[in-house]
This record gives structure tokens, sequence and C-alpha cells, in this order.
């Protein structure tokens, strides 16, 4: 399973440098979601970067030499999320959980998530997680994946890219 995760903006309001590396209890936010995904068994990573590219490649780099990484830079990274996930569009061709570097997931989450990607399997359109741990897909509503209280955040998913 493959995690396309979108790490290109600057932390503008946060002062701090780029924000996928600010660090949160140790750990950067983009150390927080690549270990999270890894825990859940993502083995691959399309990370989309533009501010501080480098200085972000080079980090996640030397602390995790070996994760399999396709980096993306997207040029226009001041543009919409929309646009980092276009610029990875020739790496995704299957199936794939979409993830934000600056938004924390409880760790269970992904582990509870990933085997109903798995249950759907090559249909196309997405699947969006909402804060009430809800699921629904373009081409209509699906039960609840579960009756959890703590659910937090906002769209977490995206199940393919036509």
């Amino acid at each position: 399973m493959k995690a396309v995760i979108l790490a290109a903006g600057s932390g503008s309001r946060l002062r701090e440098g780029p924000k996928a590396l600010v660090k949160l209890l140790g750990l950067t936010l983009l150390e927080r979601t690549i270990l999270t995904a890894h825990d859940a068994g993502i083995d691959e990573f399309i990370i989309v970067v533009g501010c501080s590219a480098s200085k972000i490649k080079h980090f996640i780099g030397l602390k995790y030499p070996t994760l399999k990484i396709q980096w993306v830079h997207n040029e226009k990274w001041n543009l919409q999320n929309g646009y980092s996930l276009w610029e990875a569009r020739q790496y995704v061709y299957e199936n794939f959980v979409l993830l934000m570097a600056d938004h924390v997931l409880h760790p269970s989450f992904l582990k509870e998530f990933l085997p109903v990607i798995a249950r759907l399997g090559s249909s196309r359109g997405n699947l969006n997680i909402d804060s009430e741990f809800t699921q629904s897909r373009s081409e209509g509503t699906l039960q609840p994946l579960n009756d959890r209280e703590d659910a937090q955040g906002d769209t977490y998913a995206v199940l393919a890219v036509d």
C-alpha cells in the first residue's frame, strides 16, 4: 500500500521554518505521519515537497534511509493541496492513502482504516472519512466504520484518482 503525503507548505503562520519539520513531542510532524503510516503497514511513500524541499528531503533521508520514498517537487507549493496531489499523479496508479504532513492521526486510525480500502479493491472514486468516523463515496454512503466517540479531524483519505 502506498501513501501520498503532502508536505509542500511553508508554515508561515508558525514562523518556525517548513511546517513538515515543526516538532511535536520530540518528532517532526512529517515523521509522525510517516511512522504512523508505516506502523499501519504502509511501505511506500510519495512525499510532495515544495517550500524548503531540500531541507525536508535531507532531514528525512538521514533519519530514515531505508524507507521507500518517491520525492515529488511542487514548484507551485503556495497553491492549494489539490495541486500538490496533481503533481504526484504519475506515481499513483493504484489505491493509496492521502495524508497531510501536518495532520496528526491517532496511531490506531490507519490500522483500522486500511482494511476498508482493501475490501473496496480496485474500485475508482474517493473514500472520505469524516470527523464522525463515517465513510462516504461518490457512489453513495457506506456504513459507519465503527462507533468511536473519540474520532476527530477532517477528510482523511482518497482511494484512487482517475
